[in-house]
């Protein structure tokens, strides 16, 4: 429940950072039924300045997109990263971004790499915004263009921004919390929903240090910056734990967006393993099949291997919801996996090959190359328990179970026991030799039993 209060709020606070006056005009593709319609109607009109309400073709065509900025001459244009991804996968899109006064970014995580795009093709200022409806569509924003950095600046006018931790204690500069709201733009709550307002909008009880009595908890991850920023990390429920390890998968959709060969990319959990949806950049890898083995070569110089997908599926697109934002409900219904790429790799020393015949033995497998993926090969953590035993009967050594979820590749998990315990390869050779020599001492004293035995009676 939005006041009118709370709106004009928005106007002014928008309106002191993004300069409309009446020779710009902005292009409005949001569905009316969503917030962020309100900048691209009433702050524009609010300022003499023109709007253009785009049609449905222009909200779903990149190319009927492009010819609306060039034939309306759009100034200003508010957009969400992922639709911005899609229009600059078009070769039409740096012509028409060429007049642009503003791009306004916001509803979702912006990518390095994306940023790094825009700031190539626009001439004026990039604004990154952020902001939940409940507390009246932006209330943060940061000019990122040039060489400034790229985080969600600081609240509008009259608003208040809390970054709490637990116990809903403020947090020191550096450290991450919930990133909570106050101020002139706060809803009244929820319409017919009195316990999700009570549970989202909290009452102030005894922080008499805060300027407002109410804020709101939005969900989101954040930390103070020393310059007064606030660097925005993900959403709370967009964390989760892989095998133990608490994972972000926005950083995952990050790095996957940084690679020159993918221009979308969103990432989902299902049964406790990642699944990455990539769009494929024709011109990043040219024509025919991705490569796999390529890209998580590039994942592994860029994240931890618990943070690398197990599984990944090529779409034509990252399909979007009416707002712009990433539809993951939908990606489970298209796109076609990519099988792991076919060239196998047979273990190269003793090393190896101990390590990849304790995982053929538990597994049950015929074969295992040295850069098969552990999960992907259908191992579970029941059964990395199985392995570290025989491991550790083999080399005659402690292994950490947190470093076989690490190291999910039978070349990455030789190169650590090597890094971490010297050449270990001659220590499980000596000790192959030790019981080899020790089996046949056994069989001499065995085969020397008898010879003694008649000896002694001939002597008698």
């Amino acid at each position: 429940m939005i006041e009118h209060r709370s709106v004009c709020n928005f106007i002014k606070g928008i309106t002191d950072i993004v300069d409309f006056n009446e020779d710009d005009r902005l292009l409005s593709l949001t569905t009316i039924s969503f917030d962020i319609f309100g900048l691209e109607a009433f702050v524009p009109i609010a300022r003499g300045a023109r709007v253009v309400i785009g049609n449905r073709d222009e909200q779903l065509n990149n190319s009927a997109l492009i010819a609306a900025l060039c034939k309306h001459e759009i100034t200003i244009f508010q957009v969400t990263p992922s639709r911005l991804q899609l229009l600059f996968s078009d070769d039409g899109a740096p012509g028409m971004l060429n007049k642009l006064k503003y791009l306004l970014v916001g509803g979702e995580a912006f990518p390095e790499a994306l940023l790094k795009k825009a700031r190539t093709l626009v001439p004026g200022k990039i604004y990154n915004l952020y902001g939940p409806t409940e507390t009246t569509i932006w209330s943060t924003a940061k000019d990122v263009a040039g060489e400034n950095s790229l985080n969600i600046g600081k609240p509008i006018a009259n608003t208040q921004i809390y970054i709490l931790g637990e116990r809903e204690t403020l947090t020191p500069i550096g450290v991450i919390g919930e990133l909570c709201i106050g101020g002139d733009g706060l809803a009244r709550g929820y319409v017919n929903r009195p316990e999700l307002t009570t549970e989202k909008f909290i009452k102030n009880r005894s922080y008499r240090s805060y300027k407002t009595y109410n804020f709101y908890k939005t969900g989101d991850l954040a930390r103070w910056l020393d310059d007064g920023n606030i660097e925005f990390l993900g959403r709370i429920d967009h964390q989760v734990k892989i095998r133990g390890f608490r994972v972000e998968l926005g950083e995952i959709e990050n790095q996957l967006l940084n690679h020159g060969g993918i221009k979308g990319a969103a990432v989902l959990v299902k049964d406790q393993h990642l699944y990455a949806y990539i769009a494929v950049n024709d011109q990043g890898e040219g024509e025919g099949e991705f490569n796999l083995s390529l890209l998580r070569s590039y994942l592994s110089e860029k994240l931890p291997d618990y943070m690398i997908p197990s599984y990944f599926v090529q779409v034509e697109g990252i399909p979007l919801t009416a707002s712009g934002k990433v539809d993951r409900k939908a990606l489970d219904l298209i796109g076609k996996q990519l099988a792991p790429d076919a060239a196998y790799t047979a273990p190269q020393n003793e090393l190896e090959k101990k390590i990849a015949e304790a995982w053929k033995e538990v597994l049950h497998l015929e074969k295992v190359g040295i850069h098969d993926n552990y999960f992907e090969l259908g191992g579970t953590s029941f059964d990395i328990i199985k392995i570290n035993r025989k491991l550790k009967e083999i080399f005659q050594i402690e292994v950490p179970m947190v470093v076989m979820f690490r190291h999910t590749t039978v070349h990455a998990f030789a190169a650590f026991l090597n890094q971490e315990n010297g050449d270990i390869h001659d220590r499980a050779a000596a000790l192959e030799r030790g019981k080899r020599d020790k089996r046949e001492r056994l069989q001499r004293r065995k085969g020397a039993g008898p010879q003694q035995a008649n000896v002694k009676a001939k002597v008698e």
